[in-house]
């Protein structure tokens, strides 16, 4: 289904011109907000209205003393208008998982990587367990790690960039081995180690492949969403 920034911007501009009705948009973003849990969150231009769409869903509903429930509002409406337009900032967060249903609607590009990633999160287990990988399965991740995303599109880009940096930043390119790169941070006189890379590449191969779910960070700024991810 369509759904963007763009397309939500000229919704609620038609409801609140009068254009369509309460039920129209109500339909629509109910619509479009089923279409996201069915799987299609995963691409992120999406997602970044996810919180609109989960409001305006209601907007034509009946409210409910009972259930404690009630319809999005036209003042509700207008704010989240003044965000997409820039008038106003925001940011909000909340926790994700990638279903396996997500990447089954999307079965010729995705389940061929899930096989990769369990390949790269085995051979990671048998690093982090002190079995030294042979040539074969280093050449693959020294291989990985030089990848480059052109583009980021779905979650899983998002994810899969931060575990290639990761890789990247603890091979050595030239020898084509793990030497571990100790960063830290300094903070006052103290210094906090970062946590190895080991754990954190298995959090990531973790998410990816739909095993745990982690903390998506969104920021309205001047009309324009970035997203980010806290694990």
């Amino acid at each position: 289904m369509d759904i963007s920034v763009a397309l939500l911007k000229v919704k609620l501009r038609q409801y609140l011109s009068g254009k369509i009705t309460k039920n129209e948009i109500g339909f629509w973003a109910s619509s479009a907000y089923h279409c996201l849990m069915w799987g299609e969150y995963i691409e992120i231009d999406k997602l970044v209205v996810y919180h609109f769409l989960r409001n305006l869903s209601s907007i034509h509903a009946k409210p409910n003393d009972i259930t404690d429930d009630y319809p999005c509002t036209d003042n509700e409406v207008k704010e989240i208008l003044k965000v997409l337009n820039g008038e106003k900032n925001l940011s909000y967060s909340f926790n994700i998982m990638i279903s396996k249903l997500a990447y089954e609607r999307n079965n010729d590009v995705y389940m061929s990587k899930l096989k990769f990633f369990c390949e790269i999160k085995n051979n990671i287990f048998e690093y982090s367990n002190g079995k030294p990988l042979n040539s074969a399965k280093m050449r693959e991740l020294v291989d990985y790690s030089r990848k480059h995303i052109e583009e980021i599109i779905t979650l899983t880009d998002l994810l899969e960039s931060h575990l290639i940096s990761i890789l990247s930043e603890n091979i050595d390119q030239e020898y084509e081995e793990f030497y571990l790169k100790k960063s830290c941070i300094h903070v006052g006189r103290k210094e906090i180690d970062k946590i190895d890379f080991v754990p954190n590449v298995l959090k990531l191969l973790e998410c990816i492949m739909s095993d745990m779910c982690f903390r998506i960070f969104v920021q309205y700024r001047k009309g324009h969403p970035t997203i980010s991810m806290i694990l």
